[in-house]
């Protein structure tokens, strides 16, 4: 059910519309395009990705389900003078995303995790611009428990 509602209003933005949802056994994974939502480099949202947010996190704040966000960065050689690895600048993603979606009325925790470039690995064989939009994702996690003890 979660599932469904989740791919129907995703499908109404403009900005995420073409985003990859994967359904596994205990979760929801949308994968968000960096390209999508930040400038080469940088952490912080464009306008058309906070609305893109807004509207997800309008959904995710009628749910109780445990939410995660994961940030991920590519492979090339890092130099950036705002961050001081990879896996800082895809730790500032997560987060930012994840703020995104607590300002849009979802008011449960969210685990925010940055990979850096560490899983690059699993995207080889892709071509090279597909392999690039991947390795610079954000992954929303939508677990079917929640996070209520």
């Amino acid at each position: 059910y979660l599932a469904a509602v989740v791919e129907q209003k995703i499908k109404k933005d403009e900005v995420i519309k073409n985003s990859p949802i994967m359904y596994l056994d205990d979760k929801v994974v949308i994968s968000l395009s960096g390209d999508l939502l930040f400038a080469e480099g940088g952490a912080q949202l464009n306008d058309k990705a906070r609305r893109a947010l807004f509207l997800l996190g309008g959904v995710l704040q009628n749910i109780k389900n445990t939410v995660s966000v994961s940030g991920y960065s590519d492979e090339k050689k890092f130099e950036n003078a705002a961050f001081t690895s990879d896996w800082e600048l895809s730790l500032a993603r997560a987060i930012a995303v994840a703020n995104e979606l607590k300002r849009a009325g979802y008011t449960e925790e969210i685990l925010s995790v940055g990979f850096g470039k560490s899983r690059s690995s699993a995207l080889k064989g892709l071509p090279e611009l597909k392999k690039k939009t991947m390795s610079r994702r954000v992954d929303v996690m939508i677990l079917s428990t929640s996070g209520k003890l």
